[in-house]
């Protein structure tokens, strides 16, 4: 019999049998890799941190090559390294000394403004439904759903507090994890070139020269795909929530941090995140006043346009390189099967997939894979357009 015969035979049986006991035993399994996984936590926390601090260390030490051109390289990561630390550091004081306590000034405002809310909803109500000569406020019975509504508002904003310090104690859990997550990234950051070089000497042992290119190639288009990709929207999502905090505070809309700091949240999630957004915040308006929400409406279509046509060609990039409707289908499949976590790297991922299924059609099609050129230019930007300068470039944006 063919030894190659033999192999395949060997390998498919070792694979079916391998995947048959993992069916059979996958709560077992489950279990075991959570394990595992809680272990690996910190690990997981600080190579997270490094992957997205790793573009904008990159652009510091651009920079301070180019303001000190004799400056000696490992001075030049070490310098670079404390000062995306230390910005980290102050824009996360930041966030809790002014941001975190108007949020909590705001939503105490609007906990303490529901009595009033509850009146301004009937009256807006009765005014819109008072028409034709008859009461339709009392024939649908509209004021006993809102008083019902209103008895059962203190069980829904305890269970809400409830899930929130439940939140809040899964988060102190985590603190150990993160400041030990920080550490690793400090020590990602600082070896990166050693550890890339570590791992490319491994694939090289282990694959042929034709998968170990394969593979590199790919390894590389997904992490500048990601990393592009998630610099890009976090930048985006703060310019868009100073934005809305800027515009609310100028035309005297109410809650204003509360209102920015949930655009800037949704933002993050693509193509719908935006619309969604939006909803909440509009009611919440309406409570206060219908018509101001009306015009906040209008305000946030504007900003958003502003966002699209500007903010987001700028910052992010002209084009995800996908079509509308790949995109539209990514967030929603991915957002039902792995939630949030799932619209916001829906994206980047389907963007990796759509590259690859292009290269292995024009393979099999015989033709050209990619151009070294395009593959070049492509490399900076799988989805989005880059905002870090070329290497070859002297002086920095």
């Amino acid at each position: 019999m063919d030894k190659k015969f033999l192999k395949t035979y060997f390998f498919c049986a070792a694979a079916t049998l391998l995947i048959a006991f993992a069916l059979w035993n996958y709560k077992d399994i489950a279990g075991y890799l959570a394990i595992v996984l809680r272990a690996l936590r910190p690990i997981i926390i600080g190579a997270a941190i490094a992957f997205i601090f790793n573009r904008p260390y990159e652009r510091i030490k651009k920079i301070l090559a180019w303001m000190i051109p004799k400056i000696n390289p490992r001075v030049n990561d070490i310098i670079s390294l404390i000062i995306l630390y230390l910005l980290a550091l102050g824009i996360i004081a930041g966030i809790i000394i002014f941001i975190i306590p108007q949020l909590g000034n705001s939503v105490n405002l609007f906990v303490s403004n529901l009595n009033e809310y509850y009146d301004n909803i009937k009256n807006f109500t009765v005014k819109a439904l008072n028409f034709g000569g008859h009461n339709w406020w009392e024939e649908f019975g509209i004021e006993q759903k809102l008083l019902d509504f209103a008895k059962n508002l203190p069980t829904i904003l305890t269970d809400l507090f409830t899930n929130i310090v439940n939140i809040s104690s899964g988060i102190i859990g985590t603190v150990t994890d993160s400041i030990v997550g920080i550490v690793i990234s400090i020590y990602a950051l600082s070896q990166k070139k050693k550890l890339v070089n570590h791992g490319k000497r491994i694939l090289k042992a282990g694959l042929k020269k034709k998968y170990y290119d394969r593979t590199v190639e790919l390894l590389g288009m997904i992490s500048t795909t990601f990393s592009s990709f998630i610099s890009g929207q976090l930048t985006e999502a703060l310019i868009l929530g100073i934005l809305c905090f800027i515009g609310m505070t100028v035309f005297g809309f109410k809650y204003a941090v509360l209102i920015s700091t949930i655009t800037a949240l949704f933002n993050l999630i693509p193509f719908v995140g935006p619309i969604i957004g939006a909803i909440p915040c509009a009611f919440i308006l309406f409570l206060d006043n219908p018509i101001r929400a009306i015009w906040f409406i209008v305000f946030i279509i504007v900003l958003q346009q502003l966002e699209s046509n500007i903010i987001y060609p700028k910052v992010v990039g002209n084009s995800v390189g996908l079509p509308a409707i790949w995109v539209l289908s990514a967030v929603i499949v991915s957002g039902s099967l792995f939630g949030i976590l799932g619209m916001l790297l829906a994206i980047p991922t389907t963007s990796v997939i759509y590259e690859l299924i292009r290269r292995w059609v024009n393979r099999k099609n015989g033709a050209p894979v990619s151009d070294n050129n395009v593959n070049k230019e492509k490399n900076k930007t799988i989805i989005i357009h880059s905002s870090v300068p070329p290497k070859n470039q002297g002086k920095p944006d």
